[in-house]
């Protein structure tokens, strides 16, 4: 097999072995755009003095939301490139395995 088929065959396995892991990305980058907007207009308000003292907990609310998905993206991330260095490894010993019987 070449390169990029090994490539593509682990991240095949890897997406059987973590089904919703793309559904699950994409919920964090829809949520942390949803907070990114909602923190421009409550910073906006903030900057502009219009009621602070609801915009300003918002505010506060709506960076929590962006920095939990961030985390959450980069730990999901983090999760899926470990399983792909295993899946690769575990294919890399079934190939010389089979070269070298």
């Amino acid at each position: 097999m070449t390169d990029p088929q090994v490539k593509q065959q682990v991240k095949v396995l890897a997406q059987i072995l973590a089904p919703y892991r793309s559904l699950r990305l994409w919920i964090y980058g829809v949520a942390g755009i949803s907070g990114s907007i909602g923190g421009l207009i409550f910073g906006l308000q903030v900057l502009a003095g219009r009621e602070i003292s609801t915009a300003l907990p918002n505010l506060g609310l709506q960076v929590g939301i962006v920095s939990l998905c961030v985390w959450l993206w980069r730990w999901e991330k983090k999760r899926q490139h470990q399983q792909e260095e295993r899946i690769a490894a575990k294919l890399s010993q079934k190939r010389a395995r089979q070269a070298n019987p």
